[in-house]
């Protein structure tokens, strides 16, 4: 066990004088974000329950990063990121009234929403001669979707996630442009309604995401980015659990969901 922590330590040693000969920089993001929102329930025949329905000026927000980028031999890259984004708004419930026999589209209202997804991120860029780029990486992250259906309908969505990353593209001295795809695997994902205090377990909570991204290139400090994503949410329809009141006892479960999500993001970059 001693020559294991030797050797550790020997390995740390080694390569602390090779990491402060490579140039890094930290750097900060700053974005606008806007936020094109399809969601829909189902039950378990497929028939659609409910749907919320946004577009990019009814849903808008931000999105920070602090990162540290180290410069490797023959211009290649490695960024680690701490990276923040919280987007509120309005959407479209189309539905009907808990209990009711009516169908969808039966209530038609409004619901508040506030999305929020945090993350840390590593990621290596390999560049060819031809000002190709190869990129890829891992992240984990923590999303959150708190939805105000009404003053007493109050769901939060949540659960932590991995988020494996490969992206290529163009990356020249002044700009950059590419394919980036991301999936987010779902670990224990959730759902309370707040005002029960009632959990459900969701069955799964993954997203499989695409970005393109844009970068121009003003001087080494400064960059301006713009980005186009979308993602495809599918949430597993959550345990069932019983509810004793004083009329009888009755089930309660979260159905199943797919969301299409489309994001706008445009801010800036730079480096300290």
């Amino acid at each position: 066990m001693k020559n294991r922590y030797r050797t550790l330590l020997l390995a740390i040693l080694l390569t602390i004088p090779s990491l402060h000969a490579l140039e890094g920089e930290f750097g900060m993001e700053l974005s606008f974000v806007g936020l094109n929102m399809d969601y829909r329930e189902y039950d378990d025949n497929g028939v659609i329950l409910d749907s919320e329905k946004s577009n990019f000026s009814e849903m808008i927000g931000g999105q920070t990063a602090l990162f540290y980028e180290l410069q490797t031999p023959h211009n290649n890259s490695a960024r680690l990121s701490a990276q923040l984004q919280y987007i509120k708004g309005e959407s479209e419930y189309v539905g009907s009234y808990l209990g009711s026999s009516s169908g969808y589209g039966s209530l038609v209202s409004r619901t508040q929403n506030e999305m929020t997804d945090v993350s840390l991120d590593y990621r290596f860029s390999y560049l060819y001669e031809n000002n190709l780029y190869l990129s890829y990486g891992l992240a984990i992250g923590y999303r959150e979707w708190r939805r105000e259906l009404s003053a007493s309908q109050v769901e939060i969505y949540s659960w932590k996630s991995l988020r494996p990353t490969l992206g290529f593209g163009y990356s020249s001295k002044n700009l950059a442009f590419g394919v980036v795809a991301q999936y987010q695997y779902g670990l224990n994902p959730e759902m309370e309604i707040v005002d029960s205090s009632l959990v459900f377990e969701l069955g799964a909570a993954n997203i499989a995401k695409v970005s393109l991204p844009l970068t121009l290139v003003f001087s080494e400090k400064f960059r301006f980015l713009m980005e186009y994503s979308y993602e495809y949410q599918y949430i597993e329809k959550s345990n069932v659990i019983t509810i004793a009141t004083t009329s009888g006892n009755y089930e309660a479960w979260e159905p199943e969901s797919r969301t299409n999500n489309a994001y706008l993001k445009v801010g800036f970059e730079f480096k300290f």
